[in-house]
């Protein structure tokens, strides 16, 4: 599965009303359930998880990179 099509787009929590533009917002639910998603200022362990994605966002909640590891 490609996630690098979420990057640009705004990381929001969960939307209490489950209608959104997903042309420009992701959820949790919008990805594996053992990601890791952080902001990019935020402090993260070094191990190596073969099949985690990790999502990184700005201060804006812009997705700004994914990878898996």
């Amino acid at each position: 599965m490609k996630f690098e099509e979420h990057i640009g787009k705004t990381y929001i929590e969960e939307c209490p009303h489950g209608n959104y533009d997903r042309t420009l917002f992701v959820t949790r639910k919008d990805f594996p359930e053992n990601s890791r998603i952080m902001n990019d200022s935020s402090a993260m362990t070094m191990d190596y998880i073969e099949d985690r994605l990790n999502v990184i966002y700005d201060d804006r909640n812009k997705i700004i990179k994914t990878y898996f590891g």
